[in-house]
């Protein structure tokens, strides 16, 4: 039985049809959309917090990039409801697609990755903590 159930699968894996590409272009077009509503929005959330300033402690870094963190995530959720205001393209062009079927694909890997790589005082505050946490792990290495 699970034979049959992984060649069934694999089958499905390799399978293209109209409802296939329609599936990989919902993907697309929600992946464009969400960098481009991320790309618009990152630059002004990062001016919401304040610069890299090296003369803060770790504590301070640490709170900052955590609130930042966290309207990252709050931004994430708002973000893919917003998008998905806009139906997908297979829907628009045949009434056999089925909406949610990519629902495995919810964009939130790549809102993610372009919101906080286009915040650059995040990255810089980010970086900054990952350096003091491996000066610390150097010292307590040495004792």
């Amino acid at each position: 039985m699970s034979i049959a159930y992984s060649m069934d699968r694999f089958k499905n894996l390799l399978r293209i049809d109209f409802i296939r590409l329609l599936r990989v272009c919902e993907i697309s077009q929600y992946t464009i959309l969400y960098a481009f509503v991320a790309l618009f929005i990152a630059p002004r959330l990062d001016k919401l917090f304040p610069s890299f300033d090296k003369k803060k402690s770790s504590f301070e870094l640490f709170i900052e990039v955590i609130f930042q963190l966290t309207m990252v995530s709050i931004l994430i959720f708002y973000i893919r409801k917003i998008v998905k205001i806009i139906p997908p393209i297979g829907s628009i062009l045949t009434p056999m697609y089925k909406i949610g079927t990519t629902s495995e694909y919810n964009g939130g890997i790549i809102i993610g990755l372009v919101l906080v790589h286009s915040q650059h005082n995040l990255s810089v505050k980010i970086e900054e903590l990952m350096k003091r946490i491996e000066q610390v792990e150097e010292t307590s290495e040495l004792l």
